[in-house]
């Protein structure tokens, strides 16, 4: 585990924007579709084609796709919250990236001393 200072400002400031985001923002992750519905009242304009929108958050659970109605109230916090994951889940790729970058370097460092190591030691 390397030490906070001897990472990158870009990781520390994407792991930190992380963290507050996880402690101070709702999160939800899914997909929001909006979906143009029949009531099923005769009279109703949706029957001349006219649909209703109905806003809907799909989750996964348990490997199935599940779909929550969302009512127009909520509307508005349940895309913050969906957006918050987003922007969640591209602060954690850009720390994932960085680490690889790092393991990569490492790997190459090694990989330089075991050659150097070999061409000292002759084999007896």
């Amino acid at each position: 585990m390397t030490a906070r200072t001897q990472r990158s400002s870009q990781e520390r400031q994407a792991r930190s924007r992380a963290a507050q985001l996880l402690a101070n923002e709702p999160l939800l992750r899914g997909t929001l579709v909006l979906r143009l519905r029949s009531c099923g009242k005769s009279s109703c304009r949706c029957q001349r084609g006219q649909k209703h929108p109905a806003l809907y958050l799909y989750t996964r659970s348990g490997g199935q796709q599940v779909g929550t109605y969302i009512p127009k109230a909520l509307h508005h916090a349940v895309r913050q919250a969906v957006d918050t994951s987003r922007r969640v889940k591209r602060l954690l790729d850009q720390v994932a990236q960085e680490n690889l970058q790092a393991l990569r370097q490492q790997k190459q460092a090694l990989s330089r001393r075991k050659d150097r190591a070999a061409a000292e030691d002759p084999a007896p």
